[in-house]
Formats: C-alpha cells, sequence, structure tokens
C-alpha cells in the first residue's frame, strides 16, 4: 500500500514539473516573438526613414521610432533586472487610453511618411 501510494505521489511531482517547464518554454517563445515584432517594427521605422523624399519626413520618421525603441528598451530592461524601476509602460501592451491612442498616431504618422518615399529602382 505504501509503494503505491508513494508511486503516485511521483508521478502527480513529476506531471507538475513537466507542466512548469511546459508553461516557462512557452513564455519565453512568446517573449521572444514579441520582441522578435518590436525590432521588426524599429528596424522598419528606420529604413523608413532612410528613404523618404524630405527631411522632415526623415526626421519624423527618426523621433517616433527612436521614441518607440527606447521606450521599449527600457521597458524590458526593468522586466530582465538590467536597470531599476522606472513607470514606463511597454508600447501597445500596457496602458490603455491616452498613451495607446499616442503612439498609434505616431504609427499613423510613420505609415504616411511611408506613402510618400521615394520610388525604387526595377531591377
Amino acid at each position: 500500500m505504501y509503494d503505491t501510494a508513494r508511486r503516485v505521489a511521483l508521478v502527480k511531482q513529476r506531471v507538475r514539473e513537466n507542466t512548469r517547464r511546459r508553461q516557462r518554454r512557452e513564455a519565453i517563445s512568446l517573449s521572444a516573438a514579441c520582441m522578435l515584432l518590436f525590432a521588426a517594427l524599429i528596424l522598419r521605422g528606420y529604413w523608413i526613414a532612410l528613404h523618404t523624399r524630405d527631411r522632415f519626413g526623415t526626421l519624423l520618421a527618426v523621433g517616433f521610432t527612436t521614441q518607440l525603441a527606447v521606450q521599449v528598451f527600457l521597458n524590458i530592461s526593468v522586466v530582465t533586472g538590467l536597470l531599476p524601476t522606472t513607470g514606463i509602460s511597454l508600447p501597445f501592451f500596457s496602458y490603455g487610453g491616452t498613451a495607446l491612442l499616442i503612439q498609434l498616431a505616431e504609427m499613423g504618422v510613420i505609415l504616411s511618411v511611408s506613402r510618400q518615399m521615394k520610388p525604387t529602382k526595377a531591377g
């Protein structure tokens, strides 16, 4: 009887450990995907800034993209423990309302600048 109860307890413990491992892997993969998407958005913002027609569009795109990049960097640094707590929210996720509205407006301006880019050469 004691042997069976002990086996059941060991099986339950292994199941709990496997569940925790799976949850950690899922959290890490979700975090990595989120960071890759932010990196792609930031790189695309700078690419748009390099290929605009006028200086004003370049400055707008660089300014908004840099603001986004700094905000993302600070948030991820605080979460990973590299920096002390700063109170800066993660763009598009934390603190809805006005912050989200402003960030979406900034992305709209960058998209508007990208519509006026120099034509690329075919070939």
